[in-house]
């Protein structure tokens, strides 16, 4: 008789949780960019729809987001693992994923919006609102580490969405409230400690990055959140600050910054320590603890590398630059690679110019700014070499070769003299402008011819290499540094050189840094 005073359930087909389950057993098993797409399209309807209550919604969302845990994980670790074999097959990856992280975020962030905009609807449980919460701010994270992926920059809707998501949890008392996220975490997490693994990834110079080692930066600040300390007030283990007054990025603090009740400081508190004992652990076990999880398996060196860049950044201490810069109206002549460099290096020597027909590897790039250690520079758009697509017949970019550590040699306009630099940094300006940071390596670059210092002879020429040495230092016991193809660097096998028509002993010291074309080593140099 009063059955029309019921309520009567909202007409969206998602609100079914049944149906919903249904929808999910459709997604195809072996295409999980095409199943994250269609997860986001449902997504996308529930977070536009209007006819849910908080708690439907929060169950509709809670289903689709569980479902889509295998396939956003299989696509990390196919755009990680590097095994694409066109740039398109990167781009969809990285679309993908991007587009499912802003559409899970929406709709999280549509559940919060709900509870603030009813106060008088039945409340949702404590646990439920930090779970909605954790995982608004945890997508945040994720979209951050996948524009750094690309070395984007972060939109303001990141800061913004990062800063309400915390709020509501503060204001909601469950900030510091545990809760299980996802089975995959192997453990409870908290809105303060997602917060925290998006700043501290935020501090950690991503841009510094290439795309494994960002990813397993990423994987470590989740190993290391519980240890980030987080404040109202400074303290001496905050060394940064992020506004909730504001949507921007957090920065370091300085003895300037203006006191205000919306600040909240920051650091890395007990990881500093951590990452100490994880790097020692490493080392002395030759391999990964079994409770650190990467999300696969990664070479030994590489996470070390990782773990001593996050180090770094994460000193209290701030690392100062080696050298004032200055803005600077010129351009560079850049030649990247090794073998490109040595040839390079060679016609210089004999006073040949490069002209581009005949060194068509060099590039002209613009001088941003730059100071007695690097240069900061303006990128080209259309860059990289080309092939022909053996199916379609079309010339397409087989790859741009700008990478985060790559090797390049760079001439000023009118200089003499070529220099020698690695790629440290890589970064897109507000009007999506490429821009890379190079560090230059000391020493004046020269031409030189290796062997081994014993052996037999007669198997000296073949074993005779071509490298840069990066100095004229002939002194007994002098230290120099040598740029030789990768691999070639063996700590017990001490080389011979020749320079100017002089022989000289290299006896090998250590091994400064390994690119994907080149061994950077010092030696101790003398006459033989």
């Amino acid at each position: 008789m009063f059955g029309w005073f019921k309520k009567s359930k909202p007409a969206h087909p998602l609100a079914d949780l049944d149906k919903t389950r249904e929808l999910v057993a459709t997604l195809p098993p072996n295409d999980s960019p095409k199943a994250l797409e269609r997860i986001g399209g449902w997504l996308d309807s529930i977070t536009q729809a209007r006819e849910f209550e908080v708690q439907q919604r929060w169950e509709a969302v809670d289903v689709l987001d569980q479902a889509a845990v295998a396939h956003r994980r299989k696509l990390a670790q196919d755009y990680i693992s590097g095994g694409r074999a066109k740039k398109a097959d990167e781009e969809k990856l990285w679309n993908a994923s991007l587009a499912f992280w802003k559409a899970l975020g929406a709709a999280y962030l549509r559940c919060i919006s709900q509870v603030r905009a009813t106060p008088d609807a039945e409340p949702l449980a404590k646990e439920v609102l930090a779970r909605i919460a954790a995982r608004a701010l945890r997508t945040a994270g994720l979209q951050l580490k996948w524009i750094y992926l690309r070395h984007g920059q972060a939109e303001e809707r990141i800061w913004h969405e990062l800063r309400g998501a915390y709020l509501f949890a503060e204001n909601q008392g469950v900030a510091a409230l545990r809760a299980e996220l996802y089975a995959e975490d192997r453990g409870a997490s908290s809105a303060q400690e997602e917060l925290l693994k998006a700043l501290m990834l935020v501090m950690a110079s991503p841009h510094n990055l290439e795309a494994l080692q960002l990813h397993l930066a990423e994987r470590f600040v989740a190993h290391f959140a519980g240890r980030f300390v987080l404040a109202e007030a400074r303290a001496p283990d905050c060394a940064y600050a992020f506004d909730l007054a504001l949507a921007k990025p957090p920065l370091r603090v300085h003895k300037d910054m203006a006191p205000g009740s919306m600040l909240r400081f920051f650091g890395a508190g007990e990881a500093e320590r951590g990452l100490a004992e994880l790097m020692q652990e490493i080392r002395a076990k030759d391999g990964i603890p079994g409770d650190v999880n990467l999300g696969g398996h990664f070479d030994t060196e590489t996470v070390l590398s990782v773990l001593a860049h996050l180090a770094r950044m994460w000193d209290t201490t701030p690392p100062a630059r080696r050298a004032k810069r200055s803005g600077a109206a010129t351009r560079v002549t850049v030649v990247p690679g090794l073998p490109n460099i040595l040839r390079c290096l060679e016609l210089a020597a004999g006073g040949a110019a490069l002209e581009p027909k005949s060194f068509a590897e060099q590039e002209s790039w613009a001088v941003v700014d730059k100071s007695d250690s690097g240069y900061g520079v303006m990128v080209p758009e259309e860059r990289g070499s080309f092939e022909f697509d053996p199916v379609t017949g079309v010339r397409v970019a087989s790859g741009d070769w700008l990478r985060i550590g790559s090797l390049v040699a760079l001439r000023e306009e009118g200089a003499p003299t070529w220099r020698i630099g690695v790629v440290r940094r890589i970064t897109y300006d507000a009007s999506n402008r490429r821009r890379a940071g190079i560090g230059l390596i000391e020493g004046v670059a020269a031409v030189v011819r290796l062997a081994q210092a014993s052996g037999p002879r007669a198997a000296e020429p073949e074993r005779r290499r071509s490298a840069v040495l990066m100095s004229h230092a002939s002194e007994a016991g002098t230290e120099t540094l040598v740029l030789m193809r990768a691999g070639h660097f063996l700590t017990t096998q001490k080389l011979a050189m020749q320079l100017d028509g002089r022989d000289y002993i290299l006896e090998p010291d250590v091994l400064i840094e390994a690119g994907a074309d080149f061994d950077c080593a010092r030696f101790r140099m003398a006459p033989a």
